[in-house]
């Protein structure tokens, strides 16, 4: 056993020691203390007598996944605001983010996090979705670098993972909070401060959190909306078809996921080449005033001449084929079931 004075201290009143470990279950034996396990230095008080063990330090480990959208739409007032409640020392930085599917909440979340990235040690982010409880504590211990004895209960568990995010200053992400984590909360949440925690799901109501601190994310607008199909289609497609452009958009509710869907199966049914009236030929409303699914198809494979409609070329040749608005329908129809 060797000693040495810790700094600042003063020798004589506070001691820290290194024990080796063949020794440490016989001081354990003499001071009623466990020693067994502990693997950091044990610091000593000559004045008191009293003995306590230094746990090092969390490894963390955390990451940011990356954007799954090609253009970023800062979602205004909301975002500030989210970001600012995450900052704050002065009380509970504790924020949820809750929207019909498709909204672009996981896209939000990271757009968040990537801003606040150097606020904090870390960030942890968390998918949650079809997990259970003790899978979400095994996924947040890995990442706090948190190494859990196997036979701890889940509430011990939870204990050593509280205290050592209580040792660091982290940005926990809790992406798709569902139905079965409500119960099991405030298990996830990190103490706060020194902490701040993003949550995001489709539930408008979440027990653990303040009415204050939940934040209902809405459609785009319809500036945001052409930005959103101008990323996918093209600048020059939408300012030749900006009316057409807004018929797509109302249509798919300028739901951020139902747009993306649609305009991707455009281009997708247009061989990737658009040609003149790639949302108008889409569009355009027949003598029932339903839309057709059709536009000038510029001789991709298994369509007719350039300049033949879509849905000529393709009732003739496929007549199973889709339309691009409708797997974006049924997304903008799920909505209300989802968002509870």
């Amino acid at each position: 056993m060797t000693a040495a004075p810790t700094e600042g201290s003063p020798p004589e009143k506070k001691t820290t020691i290194d024990v080796k470990l063949e020794a440490r279950e016989n001081l354990g034996d003499m001071t009623g203390v466990n020693f067994a396990t502990a693997t950091g230095p044990i610091e000593v008080n000559t004045a008191t007598a009293r003995f306590v063990i230094q746990q090092p330090a969390p490894r963390l480990g955390g990451y940011i996944p990356a954007p799954a959208v090609e253009r970023y739409l800062p979602r205004g007032e909301v975002e500030k605001s989210v970001a600012d409640r995450l900052r704050r020392q002065d009380g509970p930085a504790l924020v949820a983010v809750v929207g019909m599917p498709g909204l672009g909440k996981s896209e939000f979340a990271k757009q968040i996090a990537s801003q606040l990235k150097d606020d904090f040690q870390a960030v942890l982010w968390l998918e949650l979705g079809a997990k259970s409880p003790q899978q979400v504590v095994s996924d947040l211990a890995r990442q706090v670098g948190v190494a859990l004895d196997a036979s701890l209960g889940y509430g011990d568990q939870i204990t050593e993972v509280k205290r050592s995010l209580s040792q660091v200053q982290v940005l926990v992400v809790l992406d798709d909070v569902r139905p079965q984590h409500t119960a099991h909360l405030r298990d996830y949440l990190p103490p706060s401060p020194p902490c701040a925690a993003l949550l995001t799901s489709r539930l408008q109501q979440l027990g653990a959190l303040p009415p204050a601190a939940i934040f209902s994310l809405q459609p785009l607008d319809e500036t945001d909306s052409l930005l959103l199909l101008e990323s996918i289609l093209g600048e020059a497609v939408i300012a030749a078809e900006r009316v057409a452009a807004l018929a797509l958009a109302r249509r798919c509710a300028h739901n951020p996921l139902a747009l993306d869907i649609a305009a991707r199966r455009i281009l997708q049914l247009s061989g990737l080449q658009p040609s003149g009236g790639i949302c108008t030929h889409w569009f355009q409303p027949d003598r029932s005033g339903k839309y057709l699914e059709g536009r000038a198809y510029h001789g991709a494979s298994g369509a007719g001449p350039p300049g033949e409609p879509l849905i000529a070329g393709f009732r003739r040749r496929q007549p199973r084929a889709l339309a691009a608005a409708r797997p974006a329908q049924r997304v903008c129809r799920q909505q209300a079931g989802s968002f509870r």
